[in-house]
């Protein structure tokens, strides 16, 4: 070949890609975790005021009702401005849990972050059928 001509030969390489490790683990390790820190939680909850989640509830279940779908931060300020509060707002992340585990209220999407300078990864909530009547 001679110095001004260029060649456009590619050279290819039989490589096989590296197999992605499972994130089954990962995942089952971190909804552990979370689990556990929830159940943490409800606890201390539960020591500094022990009605604390069952009022929160019937008040997000109320604003719920008024407002249709909400996020969990416009939620906990809610509680917060009727005078519901614990030591720390993720307290409220027990009275979500209960919510939804009791069938009352469901994950709707997610949102932006009011609190979190409008990162991904809020959640919203909206009423389960069942959380319609009292």
């Amino acid at each position: 070949m001679s110095a001004g001509l260029h060649s456009n030969m590619q050279l290819s390489l039989d490589l096989a890609p590296q197999a992605m490790p499972s994130r089954a683990p990962a995942l089952a390790a971190a909804s552990r975790a979370g689990n556990a820190a929830i159940k943490r939680g409800a606890e201390k909850a539960r020591s500094i005021d022990p009605v604390f989640i069952e009022v929160a509830s019937q008040h997000t279940l109320r604003y719920l009702r008024q407002h249709g779908t909400s996020s969990g931060e416009l939620l906990t300020d809610a509680c917060k401005l009727a005078g519901i509060r614990s030591t720390d707002d993720r307290h409220f992340g027990v009275v979500f849990r209960a919510l939804i585990r009791d069938g009352l209220i469901r994950w709707a999407g997610e949102c932006k972050r009011t609190k979190g300078h409008a990162s991904r990864g809020g959640s919203l909530y909206r009423l389960a059928a069942s959380g319609r009547t009292e």
